[in-house]
Parts: structure tokens; sequence; C-alpha cells
């Protein structure tokens, strides 16, 4: 297994080629980038953000119950999820030696998706969770 990539560098790939895809692929992509996220990991940070909204509507100064107090909760909820696919996608970067023997059917092991989609896929995934 090779040493770990420096930061701020990419892992060593052996044998990865860049292929066209061919007509058609845009549903094939779309599908290994939702696998590359990993969308069951996504509801835990989701509720758990959400629930704690919620348990701070509740909190003492209360106010009077409106639809609007659930905005930040659920934003809150959405960029929870989006932080948890950017970092599911990023492990699978930096695990991507360990994935070619152990899960060699992931998207990047199996070349559905370039190590540099998954980074593109990573940045774009932690912007709106980095947004105030």
């Amino acid at each position: 297994m090779n040493a770990d990539p420096a930061p701020g560098t990419l892992p060593r790939q052996r044998g990865c080629r860049v292929r066209d895809p061919g007509p058609g692929a845009e549903p094939r992509t779309l599908r290994a980038l939702v696998d590359l996220g990993r969308p069951f990991t996504l509801v835990a940070p989701a509720l758990g953000f959400f629930s704690g909204g919620l348990t701070a509507i509740g909190a003492a100064p209360r106010e009077a119950w409106t639809p609007s107090l659930l905005v930040a909760p659920l934003i809150g909820s959405a960029m929870a999820a989006c932080l948890n696919a950017g970092n599911n996608a990023l492990n699978q970067i930096y695990d991507l030696d360990i994935d070619r023997v152990n899960k060699p059917k992931r998207p990047l092991p199996s070349g559905r998706l370039s190590v540099a989609d998954a980074w593109a896929f990573t940045e774009a995934l932690a912007k709106p969770g980095r947004t105030p």
C-alpha cells in the first residue's frame, strides 16, 4: 500500500485511464455521483441537526410558533447532509487503494468516476456547508 499522500495532493493511481463514456453517459455519471455521496449515511447528521434545531425552538425565551421557525433547522440539515456527502467522497479519494481491493464496485475503483470528478464533487458540496 502507498504511504499517505501529502496534504493537498492526489493519491497515486495505478492503471486508471480516462475514457470517453459516450452517448447516454449522464444518467450513469449522476448515479455514480449519488453512489459516491453514499446517501444512506446522510440521514443521521441531517436528522440530528434538525432535531437539535427543534429543541432550540422550544427553549427559553419561547416564541409563538410559526412555520418560519423551521427555515433555519431545515437549511442547517441540508448543510449537514452536504458536508457529510462531501466527506464521504473525500474518504473514498484517500482510501482508493484500499477500496480497489475491498470495495471494487464503488465509483472510483470501478472507473465510473475519476479522482478529479470526486474532488469536484467534494468541493461542490463543501461550499454550501461552509456558507454562514
